[in-house]
């Protein structure tokens, strides 16, 4: 095996010639220094090139989002955190003695 050779986590072989990288600024936190550099980099693997089995390259896809609401009790707690919130800022307010 060449050590050059990309191999996945399942042990399967990869063609270099299949793959690809892209270099891009990253968006973000960061300071000066991060907004001039390449900082974010892709690994793009064509699957049709990659010469992999055909149940490796099929596309597994998730089922939809089950929507849900917020119970009775998480509305309450998000509400009574949100006044004591206010009632921390309202505080903080300066009062004329």
């Amino acid at each position: 095996m060449d050590e050059r050779e990309p191999v996945t986590a399942g042990g399967i072989k990869l063609d270099p010639a299949c793959l690809s990288w892209r270099f891009s600024r990253a968006s973000g936190p960061g300071g000066q220094h991060v907004n001039t550099s390449s900082t974010r980099v892709e690994l793009i693997c064509d699957l049709s090139a990659a010469g992999l089995p055909e149940a490796a390259a099929a596309a597994k896809s998730e089922p939809p989002r089950r929507q849900t609401k917020p119970s009775r009790g998480s509305k309450e707690r998000r509400l009574e955190a949100k006044r004591q919130q206010s009632g921390r800022k309202a505080a903080r307010k300066w009062q004329p003695d």
